[in-house]
């Protein structure tokens, strides 16, 4: 391993286990370990992981100083302006900042990202703010932890340990715990 504290686990529905440290990430297949870090892996501009989650779609996302996207084999990696290198082009926005905390999949497909600049979902290749469209308490927190459950409602786990829950189809927030 690239280093004996693991910050994250994934498995794979191919049975691969992925395994996030702060000095890179690491594969377990087929018997044996493949390590990916900034020295092998250029994508990777920092070997630190936090996170590690899968969309709907089955593509592998790395949490971390960074944000990455594993699809099709090969590492998707965000330009220092944030834009995704995708099909829209440069033009696409990622998280407002390059810190990303954690990560959960949604339950219409994508996946919900958190960082320092809030909450942010990415669908169909685009990234949207969670306040873009509505008008949402939760824009302004920047949760440590994520979580959609199958009857639309999102639960964000703020760095003070407060928690909230908002309806997703509604503007109001509930703290559950402060």
């Amino acid at each position: 391993l690239p280093d004996n504290q693991i910050k994250a686990l994934h498995q794979t529905p191919d049975g691969s286990l992925w395994i996030g440290t702060r000095n890179g990430l690491a594969r377990f297949a087929d018997g044996r370990f493949t390590v990916f870090n900034h020295l092998n892996t250029p994508a990777l501009v920092s070997d630190e992981c936090n996170h590690l989650g899968e969309d709907a779609d089955g593509n592998l996302w790395l949490a971390g100083s960074q944000l990455l996207l594993y699809r099709d084999g090969r590492w998707v990696a965000f330009q220092a302006d944030n834009s995704l290198l995708g099909p829209r082009g440069p033009s696409q926005r990622g998280p407002q900042s390059g810190a990303v905390y954690c990560l959960t999949p949604r339950r219409e497909g994508g996946i919900w990202f958190a960082g320092r600049a809030g909450i942010t979902v990415f669908k169909d290749d685009w990234f949207t703010a969670l306040n873009e469209n509505d008008v949402s308490p939760l824009s302004g927190l920047s949760p440590i932890g994520l979580l959609e459950e199958p009857i639309g409602v999102l639960w964000a786990l703020a760095a003070n340990g407060a928690v909230y829950r908002q309806q997703l189809r509604s503007e109001e927030v509930d703290t559950v715990v402060q």
